[in-house]
């Protein structure tokens, strides 16, 4: 079984932060996905993850 390690941090990550192609970083402000490829960084994704509490008392993400 393989591990998947995402580093995490509240900036946008560097090539010299994510040093291999593949690599995932999460931007805590913002929400945001990031992962190394041959041409640099690249943001996976570019929509906020909201967060709202339903009438069970369960925190469901959008």
């Amino acid at each position: 079984m393989a591990t998947i390690i995402v580093k995490r941090g509240t900036k946008v990550p560097t090539t010299s932060n994510l040093t291999r192609n593949g690599e995932l970083a999460v931007d805590y402000s913002t929400g945001k996905l990031y992962v190394r490829c041959s041409k640099g960084i690249m943001c996976v994704n570019t929509n906020t993850i909201t967060s709202s509490s339903s009438s069970s008392g369960e925190t469901t993400s959008s």
